[in-house]
This record gives C-alpha cells, sequence and structure tokens, in this order.
C-alpha cells in the first residue's frame, strides 16, 4: 500500500482538527466575553464570516490554551514519522554513513548540505540518514538527480515519496527503483510532479 497518500491525508485530518478546536474555542470564548453592542454588531453583519469577525475583532487576547490537544496532534505526527521510519528501515548517523562510504562525517554533512543524499532532521537534533537509500557499494548513483527534481524541500515529504508504491510501476518503491538504477526518468517525473503540489 502506498505510504505517501496515507501521510498526506493523515497529517491534513491531524491539521484540520487542530485548526477547528483552536478556532472553535476561541469564538466561544468570543461569544461569552462580548458585550450587548458587539453581539448586536456580529448579528447585523451580512455574511456569516462577518459576524465571526466582528466577535473576534473584540476578543480580548482569546481564551485558554488547551495545550493538551496541541500535544495530541504532535504525538500523532511522531507516530507517522516513526512509521516512515521503520518502512525506510531505520536510519544512520552520520558517523556511520561516513564508514560505509570511506568518508568522514564532515564530508557526509557536506554531501546532505549539497542535496546528494537525503537526511532527516530527527527530535534530538541530530540528522538520521534513511538506510533505504544505501546499497553496500554506497549511494546510489541516481539518487541526487531524484532528489533534485523534489519541488519540495521538506526531508519527511521526500522520503514518504520515496517510500510509495507508485501502481504504474509495478507497484514497487520508487526508492528500490532508484536503487536498481531503473525507470528513471518516470520516477523523476513523479518526484517533481508531487514537489508542484507542496509540502506536507
Amino acid at each position: 500500500m502506498s505510504v505517501a497518500p496515507q501521510v498526506e491525508h493523515r497529517v491534513l485530518e491531524a491539521a484540520r482538527r487542530a485548526v477547528y478546536r483552536r478556532a472553535l474555542r476561541e469564538l466561544k470564548a468570543s461569544v461569552r466575553e462580548a458585550s450587548v453592542e458587539r453581539l448586536m454588531s456580529a448579528v447585523e453583519a451580512e455574511t456569516p464570516l462577518g459576524s465571526i469577525a466582528t466577535l473576534l475583532a473584540g476578543a480580548p487576547g482569546g481564551g485558554g490554551t488547551e495545550a493538551d490537544l496541541w500535544a495530541e496532534e504532535l504525538i500523532r505526527g511522531g507516530e507517522i514519522k516513526r512509521e516512515l521510519l521503520a518502512e525506510a528501515g531505520g536510519t544512520l548517523s552520520a558517523g556511520e554513513v561516513g564508514r560505509l562510504l570511506g568518508i568522514t562525517p564532515q564530508a557526509v554533512q557536506q554531501r546532505r548540505m549539497r542535496n546528494r543524499v537525503l537526511a532527516l532532521p530527527l527530535a534530538n537534533g541530530e540528522w538520521g540518514f534513511p538506510a533505504c537509500q544505501f546499497t553496500p557499494d554506497g549511494v546510489p548513483s541516481a539518487l541526487p538527480r531524484i532528489l533534485a527534481a523534489f519541488g519540495s524541500e521538506n526531508a519527511w515529504v521526500r522520503l514518504s515519496i520515496l517510500l510509495s508504491r507508485e501502481p504504474l510501476l509495478g507497484g514497487e518503491r520508487l526508492i528500490d527503483l532508484v536503487v536498481r538504477g531503473e525507470r528513471l526518468d518516470e520516477v523523476e517525473a513523479i518526484a517533481r510532479s508531487y514537489g508542484t503540489q507542496g509540502a506536507v
């Protein structure tokens, strides 16, 4: 099953829930605290958006934050990332990549900055390099070309697409085709077209 559409859907749904909760919370607080004059002005507004804008314009700074609701959405985002990491075979540190490639960790970071390898910003502040992009011989020669095709700079979006299975390409993961050096024009076209849709 394709990972990328699932990730996009779940992230969008989490964002929608978070925005809905926050907007509803602030609107309820505005209605409770509004003066009679403010409420009448909201009633007399020509459109529903006008009513909402009138109420919020008179809000004294918003209601309670209820940070636990936002924490819940962050946790769900973390779960999605953990699923991606598991499907990618985990991550390697810059030191581990350096030993695999026979270069220094500093040289690995330079390759990261030049978009020659995919690296993910991890919660501990370090960079993790998805294991699926490496072979016993190192980095597939086609990988920099595919990474350069993405319009999105979001590394998690890139990983989700590379892990996705494209029905038009026999249901194979894009990253596996990159590793084998097969159907690269089609893989590049998918990466390029997805990038135009914006980052997750």
